[in-house]
């Protein structure tokens, strides 16, 4: 079963910037940076994990977990909107999906 996000979970673009010392390591961001970026964004995830780096290309997706503060894992997927020099935005897509239990990523 899959549900919409909520605004409240995951709401607006996640930028990544390299002027602001964010890694952006040839091609990709790294998937801790990513993992940080959104765990700053959602403020109530008690745990943000993805699964690899980011390919710093438009339309590049990876998928990325945060477990909620009840304890329950959402699934989704991230995808770059815009990249611009050492600048790369992206932003979750508008399904997640409910996880048995922890990932395994």
């Amino acid at each position: 079963m899959r549900r919409r996000l909520m605004p409240a979970v995951l709401a607006g673009t996640l930028l990544v910037s390299g002027l602001s010392g964010c890694s952006l390591f040839g091609s990709s961001v790294s998937q801790d940076e990513v993992e940080d970026i959104i765990s700053d964004k959602v403020g109530e995830a008690e745990d943000v994990r993805c699964k690899g780096d980011l390919e710093g290309e438009e339309d590049a997706k990876q998928t990325c977990a945060i477990q909620r503060e009840d304890g329950d894992w959402l699934e989704f997927d991230i995808v770059v909107t815009k990249v611009d020099g050492d600048t790369v935005e992206f932003e979750p897509e508008d399904e997640q999906t409910p996880l048995d239990g922890e990932p395994d990523y």
